[in-house]
């Protein structure tokens, strides 16, 4: 019985050590690239599943930057349709 639970708790370590390379790179590739050693401690301390939850709502930097490209400033008023 011990054998079998060591050797789960051995996967389990192999599964967050791979899917931990794959929510920083999609971190990485939504451009947080410096915030690699904060999601290796949330999946170390939580769960892979929470990291990858906080991952997945992160606003994609890379789109923001090149629809924001305008300078002219915008408010809230000029784009709702006047009553």
């Amino acid at each position: 019985m011990q054998i079998i639970i060591f050797a789960l708790i051995i996967c389990y370590g192999i599964a967050c050590y791979f899917s931990s390379g794959l929510i920083i790179k999609a971190a990485k590739d939504k451009g947080y690239e410096d915030q690699g050693l904060k999601l290796a401690f949330i999946i170390v301390f939580a769960t892979p599943a929470s990291a990858a939850m906080i991952v997945a709502a992160l606003p994609d930097k890379k789109l923001q930057t090149s629809v924001s490209d305008d300078s002219t400033p915008h408010s809230i008023d000029a784009e709702l349709p006047e009553l």
